[in-house]
């Protein structure tokens, strides 16, 4: 089974609040949900994040490396699955460039890609995994918004 989830929600409404929300994702370890449909990630399964609302165009890969737990912070996203993200991030451009590359691999899934998270076949991820790798690479060493670098 392979997977392709969204990260970035629309409290990253630009490329910098994008990037430190990846940044985050990839040092914590885990992917989030907010519905109880826990069944379609399961241990061992590789993913692709890719970036939406202002981190259209960026892509991560991970492979999922554990079980569902509670999220003990709470909020909206209560559920969480472990993750070994690669450490970096992969950019495909922001803005209308960001859109176009999301435009892409629904191209090449043949639908609009709008849930959390869909499965994939061996032959898509290939397709999407083969797109992901000819991006720019970025360090996953970005801060937040606002704050000065340390």
């Amino acid at each position: 089974m392979y997977r392709i989830v969204r990260v970035n929600n629309d409290s990253h409404p630009d490329m910098p609040h994008a990037l430190w929300d990846a940044t985050t994702i990839i040092e914590r370890g885990y992917w989030w949900r907010m519905n109880e449909d826990l069944t379609t990630l399961t241990y061992g399964t590789p993913i692709i994040g890719m970036g939406c609302y202002g981190g259209a165009g960026l892509f991560m890969l991970g492979i999922v490396s554990g079980e569902w737990e509670a999220e003990p912070d709470g909020g909206p996203w209560h559920r969480r699955v472990p993750v070994v993200w690669q450490p970096v991030i992969y950019s495909h451009g922001s803005g209308a460039a960001g859109k176009l590359a999301v435009k892409k691999v629904d191209n090449m899934l043949g639908v609009h890609v709008v849930r959390s998270n869909m499965e994939l076949s061996k032959e898509q991820f290939r397709q999407v995994l083969d797109f992901v790798l000819k991006g720019k690479v970025l360090e996953a060493n970005f801060t937040e918004p606002g704050q000065e670098a340390a």
